[in-house]
């Protein structure tokens, strides 16, 4: 169940960048409060490393958990 919730939640986010225009990819945007400079592309970048790091987190997840369940 989750592994299917985290695959629908990459499809969905796969079809947003493929829904993101070429020429969108060098517009700024502001990040946060202090509204730090960056680009569109820039934050779909480091929200593929974001995702990435979480997905490596629910690999580990399930093998702990499968490792408990086996003792």
């Amino acid at each position: 169940m989750l592994l299917a919730r985290c695959r629908g939640i990459v499809d969905r986010a796969l079809a947003q960048l493929r829904a993101t225009p070429a020429g969108a990819f060098t517009e700024p945007r502001g990040v946060g409060r202090a509204q730090l400079p960056s680009t569109v592309g820039g934050l779909l970048f480091h929200a593929g490393e974001h995702a990435q790091r979480h997905s490596g987190q629910v690999v580990t997840t399930a093998r702990i958990v499968r490792g408990l369940g086996s003792a």
